[in-house]
Order: structure tokens, then C-alpha cells, then sequence
């Protein structure tokens, strides 16, 4: 063990030699998670510190957050300062690679809970709340075909943040932000969940509710127009009665407003290939 913290004082010299030597220790095939914490524990304090260490210094590391679960099962208040280490260490358009690995906190019983103590510790330190927390979401809710069990959990703790901080409107933006180019039937599932909870018009209107392609497009805009159509209509159903005269309203307003879009830019397609 003195040997270990003495190479590990070596990192401001020569990181190449700490990586070397400590290589093997966050790898899998190499050493479990349960025989490294066993190893290490009269001094779980060193091993923590060196898992963050390499957090910041080896992109490869732990790779499906194996070592980070058995840490935070060894001890709770670790999680609060891989929050802290993560977000510290990764620019906002790299947060959701970044926290990915904490999916492997839907393995838990009680992984509603975990996930939000991460959200309340992004939004405690992140100056972009928004965009920033909705990031971090959004690496929470799974799409990959063969993750059944997890995609269930995944909407199971969506529908429950929803629930338990319906009133508050920076949460549900960064909720809705990150769920906004997820499948339709998520959305309006989502969307149903919040209007059951919420009928406030104006916090409604400050929701994201359709996605803009952030890396551009390719092909046609129109098609991205439609999908807009599509779903807004899908959405109308679900603003019936008084309650939501005026949020009726804003939809169809919306879908007329992007129909004139939808025109305009066929035309401009239209006379752009005539030029050529």
C-alpha cells in the first residue's frame, strides 16, 4: 500500500509512470470491483482519490462505471464528489459522454433515487442550468434497442422527477430540453404526465417541446418541418377542455406558423435547384 501512494505522489512528474503502474487496477478482466475495494480497505480514502485522478486522465477508465457503482456502495458520500470531479473536468457538449457511465446506477433499487441526488448536484454547481442539467438527463434516458429493462426504469424515473417538481420551472425546462428529440410516444407520454400535474399556461409554453437537429441536417429542412407538424398534432388531443383553451391555441398556432415555413422553404428549394 506505501509503495502505491508513493508512486501516486509521482503523478506531477510523470503521469505516463502512474498510468503504467496503475493500469490494471480499474480493469475488469485484470481485478473485480469487490477484490480492489477489498484490497484497498484501510485506505478508501487513497483509492477514491485515485479513481478521480484517473477520471481526469484516462478517457478509457472504468468505461461501464463498474468501479464507480462498487465505491458508491461502499461508501454513499463518494457519488457527491464524482459529481463534483466530472462536472469539474468536462465542457458542457461532452457532459452526457461524460456521465454515461452512470447508467450503470439502474442496476440499484433504489436507482430513482441516485439519479436524482445527480441531477440536484449538477444543478448546484452549473452556471448553465438548462442546457448543462439537460445534458446530463439525456445520457439518463435510454434508446438502444436490447435495453429493455433499463428503458423502462429510464421513463419509470422520468415520470417521477416530473411528479415530485411539477412547480418547479428550471427542472421541468431541463427535463423537457433533454427529452425533446427522444421518440414521440416518450414525448407525449411525458407531456401528458406533466399537463396531468400542471396546467399553468405560461409554464407550459416555456417547455421545449420539439427538437432542432444540433449538428444540422442532411437532405431537406422540410422533412425536420414535418416532424414538427406531426407531432404537434399528435399533441392536440391531449389539450382538450377548458383547462387548456389557451395551450390548444399556442399548438395549432405553432403548427400553422411552421406549415408557412414548410412552403417558404420548398419554394426556396425549388428555385436553388432550378440555379444549378
Amino acid at each position: 500500500m506505501n509503495s502505491a501512494q508513493i508512486i501516486f505522489t509521482k503523478k506531477e512528474y510523470s503521469k505516463f509512470m502512474v498510468k503504467i503502474y496503475f493500469d490494471k487496477l480499474f480493469n475488469q478482466y485484470c481485478a473485480s470491483p469487490q477484490k480492489v475495494i477489498s484490497f484497498f480497505e484501510k485506505d478508501t480514502d487513497f483509492l477514491e482519490h485515485l479513481y478521480l485522478w484517473f477520471e481526469e486522465n484516462d478517457d478509457n477508465h472504468d468505461y461501464d462505471g463498474e468501479y464507480l457503482l462498487a465505491l458508491c456502495q461502499n461508501n454513499n458520500a463518494f457519488l457527491i464528489k464524482y459529481i463534483h470531479k466530472a462536472y469539474e473536468i468536462t465542457p458542457e457538449y461532452k457532459l452526457d459522454d461524460r456521465f454515461k457511465k452512470c447508467r450503470v446506477f439502474f442496476e440499484c433499487d433504489n436507482y430513482q433515487e441516485v439519479f436524482n441526488t445527480i441531477i440536484d448536484g449538477v444543478l448546484t454547481i452549473s452556471q448553465y442550468h438548462i442546457r448543462e442539467v439537460a445534458k446530463v438527463i439525456e445520457c439518463f434516458i435510454i434508446k438502444t434497442q436490447g435495453e429493455g429493462e433499463r428503458a423502462q426504469k429510464s421513463k419509470a424515473w422520468i415520470l417521477q422527477y416530473i411528479e415530485n417538481h411539477i412547480l418547479d420551472k428550471v427542472r421541468m425546462q431541463c427535463v423537457f430540453e433533454a427529452c425533446s428529440n427522444i421518440d414521440v410516444e416518450r414525448r407525449l407520454e411525458f407531456v401528458s404526465c406533466f399537463l396531468k400535474h400542471n396546467k399553468d399556461f405560461e409554464f407550459f409554453k416555456s417547455l421545449t417541446l420539439t427538437d432542432y437537429p444540433s449538428g444540422g441536417w442532411s437532405g431537406s429542412i422540410v422533412r425536420v418541418y414535418t416532424s414538427w407538424i406531426e407531432y404537434y398534432k399528435k399533441l392536440l388531443p391531449l389539450l382538450t377542455g377548458l383547462p387548456f383553451i389557451n395551450h390548444k391555441k399556442l399548438i395549432q398556432d405553432r403548427i400553422d406558423e411552421i406549415q408557412k415555413w414548410t412552403v417558404n422553404a420548398e419554394v426556396s428549394e425549388i428555385l436553388e435547384t432550378d440555379s444549378i
